[in-house]
């Protein structure tokens, strides 16, 4: 006598369908997690280059300090700056127009990353004034 079988496997239409699923929702995954990592990247060099622009801007108080003889303002300068494995490029560009308050001048400070794909756009820059006493 024949019995019925009542167990069933999967056919391979179902299983093929599974892996589909399975293959969506892990690129999903990758596609989160890469991005996410890329966005940490960027990220860090965005702190990392404010803490360098920050640098430079104590720097130029320090020095004023220093020079108290000289009352001259701050003039334009670029400087190469290393951080670890980076290399960064710091302007400093006053500005000479009507735009001093009191005894003060208006400094703007940008940080460039050095790399053979930079572009003109800084990674962080600060505008800040500076006392001329």
């Amino acid at each position: 006598m024949r019995t019925k079988s009542s167990q069933r496997g999967f056919t391979l239409v179902e299983l093929m369908v599974a892996i589909a699923v399975l293959a969506v929702v892990g690129s999903a995954v990758f596609y989160s997690n890469n991005r996410a990592i890329n966005q940490q990247i960027v990220l860090e060099h965005k702190t990392i280059a404010s803490w360098v622009i920050q640098n430079q801007i104590a720097y130029l108080h320090l020095e004023k300090r220093i020079n108290r003889d000289d009352p001259r303002p701050v003039s334009s300068q670029t400087n190469q700056v290393q951080f670890g494995t980076r290399s960064f490029s710091v302007v400093v560009s006053p500005s000479f127009a009507d735009t001093s308050i009191g005894e003060s001048q208006l400094i703007r400070v940008s940080i460039y990353e050095d790399s053979t794909d930079s572009e003109d756009i800084p990674l962080h820059e600060i505008v800040t004034y500076m006392a001329l006493d």
